[in-house]
């Protein structure tokens, strides 16, 4: 699947002995095109921006568990340049129903209902409670925003494509989108990847690196990060 996703940006893949991460690939781009910027959504503990605090002048974590938030802004509080949302993001403003789960990392909770796959072959995982979340739009969030130069990670549990469209203008600001891909539909009425692919190629990025990702019990890729660069 990973074949064809390249080959849909007019790449082929290659095996190569070199054994990288994600975030030191992440660091190679930035040091060669810096970013002002940092937009994590669906910060959960915040590790993804920890390993990256010196690479921004300003990092805007999103997180709507309000179970996880207390731990992110004890984790931050010395970081004059984090700041912290307790909000979902969404296409529209408006409130969610929330599914919280019993996960340990609480990585599975999300504004959309979980389909049978993530318990058959990921974690055997249920949902615990139901809340309601403010969800707010990142072109709402930004309207102030003097930054032009933006790096935007989402990994939202099934709502990417719409945290891409909630950036509404400031799509042309944003250079590099670290996206969870799920190749399976993991949740309830989900769209196809395809969606998130064609609104990435359609606004000028490309894949530059991909992680292994996460497989069923028979091998198959369920989903995968993706790190996309724009090309000017």
């Amino acid at each position: 699947m990973l074949k064809k996703i390249f080959n849909f940006f007019g790449y082929s893949l290659t095996k190569t002995k070199k054994s990288t991460n994600l975030h030191e690939i992440i660091k190679l781009r930035l040091k060669e095109r810096p970013q002002d910027l940092l937009l994590d959504v669906g910060a959960n503990y915040g590790d993804f921006s920890e390993k990256l605090l010196s690479y921004f002048k300003e990092i805007h974590l999103f997180e709507p568990n309000p179970e996880i938030v207390p731990s992110l802004r004890s984790k931050f509080k010395s970081f004059s340049n984090v700041k912290i949302f307790d909000c979902g993001i969404g296409n529209e403003n408006k409130k969610l129903p929330f599914y919280m789960t019993n996960d340990k990392g609480k990585t599975l909770s999300s504004i959309k209902k979980q389909n049978n796959i993530i318990k058959e072959n990921l974690r055997n995982t249920e949902i615990i409670n139901q809340i309601e979340i403010e969800i707010k739009r990142l072109d709402s969030v930004l309207k102030n925003n003097l930054y032009k130069k933006i790096f935007l990670k989402s990994d939202t549990q099934g709502n990417d494509l719409e945290t891409l469209e909630s950036l509404g203008q400031f799509i042309k600001n944003v250079n590099f989108i670290n996206i969870e891909v799920s190749i399976i539909n993991l949740y309830e009425n989900n769209y196809n990847h395809w969606k998130v692919l064609d609104f990435l190629k359609n606004n000028n990025f490309e894949p530059i690196f991909f992680d292994h990702g996460i497989r069923d019990k028979k091998g198959k890729l369920i989903e995968c990060d993706i790190l996309f660069e724009k090309q000017n």
